[in-house]
C-alpha cells in the first residue's frame, strides 16, 4: 500500500507521522491478497488432514492454527502459518512426569495399556517423542509425494523444505509462467502436540547434548496456548505497536538475531506491566524499544506468562551479542540521536520511484546537517556578480542600469538552475 510523499515534508513530519505511514506502508497486508492466501492455506490444510488421517499409525484431532497470521500479528506479507497436530491421546491411560534434569521437559507415562497406541511408539513404558517425530515425518513425506504425483491439475508445487527443532516445514510453490518457472507462496511449520489436562506437549529435542541417551523419550512443554490467548486479546492499538517492531526486525540485520516470539513474549510482559497507556504510538514504540533493551542486557528471558517450568530463552545466546544488540535498540529509541526518525523516512521514501528516493533521501540528509541551504549559491552568484562588474567597468558609466539588469537576471538564473 503506497501513498505520494512530498520530499520537502517528510523531513518536517513528526514521529508519529513517519510511524503512521511507515505501518501503511511496510506493516499492512492487504486483505484481499490475505483472503486469496488464507483460502489456499486451509484448502492444503484439509488435504493434510485427510491424509494423515488415513495413512498416520496415530489418531489425530482438529488441527490447530497458532502463530501471528491466526493472532492479527502477520506483517508485510501473507508467507508463513504455523499449525499444531494434536493426538488424540486418552487421560485415563496416559500422565505425565517431570523430567528432574530439566523441568521444562517431561516424560508421558503410559499409567494403563492404551490399545490405541501402536507398542513401535512406546518405549520403557514411555511415549517416544522420538519415534512419534520420525513418525509424522515419514506420514508428511509420504503425503508430499502424492500430491507431486496426483495433482499435476492444480497450480501448487508441495515440497518437505526441513525439519527443525519439533516441526516439519512444507514449501508451496506456484508457477509463475507455461516455462516450468515457480515461485514460493507460503511455508507451513506443523508440529505434533500431545494435550494432556492443562498441559499441551510438543516432541521438541533437548538442546543440552548430557541428555542424549534420554532425549527419546523427554516431550517439551509448549505455552503456546497461553502466549495465543494474550496476544488475541491486544487492543488494535497495540498491535499497530507490536507489527511496527516486527517490521523493523524484518529490515535490520541486528534486530533479526532473535526470532519474532521473543519479540513477541516481551513485548506481551511490557503490555501488562506498563501503567501509561494513554499514549501516542511513537511513545509506545519508544517505549517498548527501551524496555525490550532492557531484557536482554539481563541476558534473562522467560515466556509469558512466567510459571516455574519456564525455560530462558536467552539461553544460547552470547553475553557480547545481546549487549551489541541492546545497544543498538537504546540507539534506535534515542530522542537525542532521532535515529528512528532517520530510519523511518528512508523506509518510506524506499517504496518511491529511483529519481524521487534519491532527491528524497539528498534533502533528508541536507536537512538533517543543517548546513545545506540556497544562501551558498546565492553567495557564489553574488561573487560572479562583482566579477562581472569589474570587468565591465569601463562601461559602467555608459549603461549602469543595462548591467545592474543584466546581472541580476544572470543571478536569479542561476540560483534557479540550482534550485531545481
Amino acid at each position: 500500500m503506497e501513498h505520494p510523499i512530498d520530499a520537502y515534508d517528510i523531513d518536517y513530519w513528526t514521529l508519529d507521522e513517519k510511524l503512521e505511514n511507515y505501518y501503511e506502508q511496510r506493516s499492512v497486508i492487504e486483505p484481499t491478497e490475505f483472503d486469496r492466501v488464507f483460502r489456499i492455506y486451509e484448502k492444503l490444510k484439509s488435504i493434510l488432514y485427510i491424509f494423515l488421517s488415513e495413512h498416520l499409525q496415530l489418531d489425530i484431532d482438529i488441527f490447530i492454527d497458532r502463530g501471528s497470521a491466526s493472532e492479527g500479528l502477520k506483517v508485510s506479507k501473507p508467507d508463513e502459518f504455523d499449525v499444531l497436530i494434536p493426538l488424540k491421546l486418552s487421560g485415563l491411560h496416559w500422565d505425565f512426569e517431570d523430567f528432574s534434569g530439566d523441568p521444562s521437559f517431561v516424560r508421558i507415562i503410559e499409567v494403563k495399556e492404551d490399545p490405541c497406541i501402536p507398542s513401535k511408539f512406546k518405549q520403557d513404558g514411555c511415549l517416544s517423542a522420538a519415534r512419534v517425530r520420525s513418525s509424522f515425518q515419514g506420514a508428511i513425506q509420504k503425503c508430499v509425494s502424492n500430491f507431486k504425483l496426483h495433482s499435476k491439475d492444480m497450480l501448487f508445487k508441495l515440497t518437505r523444505a526441513s525439519t527443525h527443532g519439533p516441526a516439519i516445514t512444507l514449501d508451496l510453490y506456484v508457477p509463475l509462467n507455461n516455462e516450468g518457472r515457480v515461485q514460493l507462496l507460503f511455508s507451513v511449520d506443523l508440529v505434533p502436540l500431545v494435550i494432556l489436562g492443562n498441559t499441551w506437549l510438543v516432541a521438541k529435542p533437548h538442546p543440552d547434548s548430557d541428555f542424549m541417551m534420554l532425549e527419546r523419550q523427554l516431550w517439551r512443554r509448549s505455552f503456546a496456548q497461553h502466549e495465543h490467548d494474550y496476544a488475541m486479546k491486544l487492543p488494535d492499538e497495540y498491535k499497530k505497536v507490536f507489527k511496527i517492531i516486527k517490521t523493523l526486525r524484518l529490515n535490520n540485520n541486528p534486530m533479526d538475531m532473535l526470532p519474532s516470539f521473543v519479540y513477541k513474549v516481551s513485548f506481551l510482559r511490557w503490555y501488562h506491566t506498563k501503567e501509561d497507556r494513554s499514549s501516542t504510538i511513537s511513545d509506545r514504540v519508544v517505549s517498548f524499544l527501551r524496555y525490550f533493551a532492557s531484557e536482554i542486557s539481563s541476558e534473562e528471558l522467560y515466556p509469558f506468562p512466567r510459571c516455574e517450568y519456564n525455560g530462558n530463552l536467552l539461553k544460547s545466546y552470547t553475553n557480547t551479542s545481546l549487549l551489541n544488540l541492546a545497544s543498538y535498540i537504546r540507539k534506535l529509541a534515542s530522542s537525542e540521536s532521532n535515529y528512528l526518525r532517520l530510519k523511518m523516512a528512508i523506509a518510506i521514501n524506499y517504496n518511491e520511484p529511483k529519481v524521487e528516493k534519491l532527491r528524497m533521501y539528498t534533502f533528508a540528509n541536507a536537512s538533517s546537517s543543517g548546513s545545506q541551504s540556497p544562501f551558498p549559491c546565492l553567495f557564489i552568484a553574488i561573487i560572479l556578480l562583482a566579477i562581472i562588474i569589474g570587468l565591465c567597468y569601463e562601461q559602467f558609466q555608459k549603461s549602469i542600469v543595462q548591467i545592474i539588469d543584466s546581472a541580476f537576471a544572470f543571478t536569479l538564473d542561476f540560483v534557479s538552475y540550482f534550485s531545481d
